[in-house]
């Protein structure tokens, strides 16, 4: 059986797709699982045993490959305007199609609903209306369009081994130098408002003790310079170390320093889901996006995740994918967060 997969973007996305090449390849073995990304996310899944073939969609060469291939099934986990465009290429071919459950996730966003409700009241009614949850995690929606595909009954359980992220790191090209026991620190993200602001990172970290790496990549070397010319200004705790790798490392390379961590402390980002696909210990700080959205990454048994939100406000979430800045100029999704209970969990680790 020839199966392609399309998954346009991004880096967490694309992970979160990796329990769907793994259950094909582990149920039908004499499969042929190609996978359909762009360019800039190919790196994502170098390395990946479960995969046959790679195409890069901008690659005129590959889609004019892909488009000569034949094949036996098309699972769409984008579901957008750029997949359809292909799967007409290929009229007459079984299509499995991921349900994004758009419309559970616009009833709690709250730039759609009346501000005199809260984020934990509409979700509550959002959860009393769908049985229970509001939108089932991307893995499990994502294994469900191929679980009966080794022929057995398309309700057979999905196991929590089953949900494990896949990530596959080489040995880094460059020497990097670390301490044996530290926490990695996150910067950034792909929407301003999912990423930690300078103000929540220094009540973070300013009261620690022991060894905190900076990473990211140079959107965030700013960032990075100023939290680190804070620090020292305040010279309020001599025995935090902070190693700053912000621009200086490639994904495959921060992701080894990922794998080398106590715990590893993130906004809503790919990075985060690599975490987890690496068996980190993770502490997730949730902004304008909320868990409920279905998007939370799946931890290895061996690991430990904690999740930070702040839950009475009427504007969060204010999108299911977020925006260049606070729509309402305050940001109190970050700015409220509880950091001392951060700073604590990080602690422990520590």
């Amino acid at each position: 059986m020839k199966i392609l997969v399309i998954r346009f973007s991004s880096i967490g996305d694309i992970v979160l797709c990796t329990p769907v090449f793994r259950w094909i390849k582990s149920n039908l073995p004499e499969s042929e699982v190609h996978f359909l990304t762009k360019s800039k996310f190919k790196h994502v899944v170098n390395g990946n045993p479960n995969l046959d073939r790679v195409f890069e969609w901008e690659n005129e060469e590959d889609r004019t490959e892909l488009f000569k291939s034949e094949y036996d099934l098309i699972v769409d986990l984008h579901n957008n305007l750029r997949s359809r465009i292909v799967k007409l290429r290929f009229w007459g071919v079984p299509i499995r199609v991921l349900n994004k459950e758009n419309f559970l996730k616009a009833l709690i966003v709250g730039r759609t609903q009346s501000r005199l409700l809260n984020f934990a009241t509409r979700l509550s009614w959002v959860q009393q209306k769908f049985n229970g949850f509001a939108v089932e995690n991307i893995v499990v929606r994502n294994l469900g369009l191929v679980k009966d595909l080794n022929e057995r009954s398309e309700d057979c359980e999905i196991f929590k081994s089953d949900l494990e992220l896949n990530f596959y790191v080489e040995e880094p090209h460059q020497p990097i130098e670390l301490p044996q026991k530290f926490a990695a620190l996150v910067l950034g993200g792909t929407y301003a408002t999912k990423q930690m602001p300078l103000e929540l990172l220094l009540e973070i970290v300013q009261k620690l003790e022991g060894n905190i790496v900076l990473l990211g990549g140079p959107s965030e070397v700013s960032l990075a310079d100023q939290l680190e010319e804070k620090i020292q200004l305040a010279n309020s705790n001599s025995v935090l170390n902070i190693i700053n790798y912000c621009g200086k490392l490639n994904l495959n390379d921060s992701a080894w320093v990922a794998a080398k961590s106590r715990v590893v402390v993130s906004g809503d980002t790919g990075m985060a889901h690599i975490a987890a696909a690496l068996g980190c210990n993770l502490i997730m700080i949730w902004g304008n996006t909320v868990p409920d959205f279905g998007m939370v990454p799946p931890v290895k048994e061996e690991a430990n995740a904690h999740h930070f939100n702040v839950l009475d406000l009427s504007c969060r979430p204010c999108s299911k994918l977020g925006f260049k800045a606070c729509p309402n100029k305050h940001f109190r999704c970050m700015m409220d967060q509880d950091s001392q209970s951060i700073r604590t969990t990080m602690e422990k680790y520590l």
